[in-house]
């Protein structure tokens, strides 16, 4: 075979449907991916030999830091101000009664928001 069949019998297979199938195969399933969910922490080395009362008190523990840290990353208040693209798509959809009522008390929101001082909050002590 002389090198301009080789050629174009490489350029065939590259520009064939199947092939071009292969190397790209279609997904199943959406394009938005489901976030991974992180792992929880593995038991302590020899949680197995400890004290009935002292495993129960461990995973009491363990599951009372992770619903406060849950309730923390909850309750954490983030103010992010409206993008220059999600205010247009306000501003399009602003015909409608719902976008209307939020949109202005948001801007209601921001005029009257006073800060909180840097070592305060609303917790109670």
């Amino acid at each position: 075979m002389s090198l301009v069949q080789i050629l174009n019998l490489e350029f065939k297979r590259a520009n064939d449907q199947n092939s071009v199938q292969q190397r790209f195969p279609r997904s199943s399933g959406s394009f938005k991916r489901n976030r991974r969910k992180p792992k929880r922490n593995a038991d302590p080395i020899g949680f197995e030999e400890w004290q009935a009362t002292d495993r129960e008190f461990w995973k009491f523990v363990t599951k009372m830091l992770r619903n406060w840290r849950a309730t923390e990353r909850q309750c954490s208040a983030i103010r992010r101000p409206i993008t220059f693209v999600q205010n247009i798509k306000l501003k399009i959809k602003s015909n409608r009664k719902l976008y209307q009522t939020e949109l202005e008390a948001y801007r209601q929101t921001m005029k009257e928001h006073i800060p909180i001082p840097n070592g305060e909050s609303f917790d109670l002590p």
